[in-house]
């Protein structure tokens, strides 16, 4: 670093050349991350249905219960994901505790939260 012409950062908490810092992370990141994993969720969801096998309204009959599952799975993550929206936009920052308390959102776990 010497000659470089960067100098360190040398304040109490700045994190160190060369060392992932928690405190790093920005709020917009955490926000995209979790907007990418919802994404995720929603393909791997879409995924699931099925094409119909005819070509009129009484092939969609035995689909219509997966449909409306999709349909109601999808509204459930939806508010899911707004309400974590909602939350994080009354974050002014993001540390660690932050990040570690995001990650049952981040894993699809939606019963470890209370």
């Amino acid at each position: 670093m010497a000659g470089d012409g960067i100098t360190p950062d040398t304040r109490p908490g700045a994190p160190r050349p060369g060392r992932c810092s928690l405190e790093a992370v920005s709020k917009s990141r955490l926000e995209a991350f979790s907007d990418g994993v919802t994404a995720i969720l929603i393909t791997i969801m879409v995924l699931e249905l099925k094409v119909p096998h005819g070509a009129d309204f009484a092939a969609l009959r035995p689909l219509l219960p997966i449909f409306l599952t999709y349909v109601l799975s999808f509204v459930y993550l939806g508010i899911y994901w707004a309400n974590h929206h909602h939350l994080l936009h009354g974050t002014e920052r993001v540390n660690g505790k932050i990040l570690w308390a995001n990650t049952p959102f981040s894993s699809g776990c939606r019963s470890c939260r209370s």
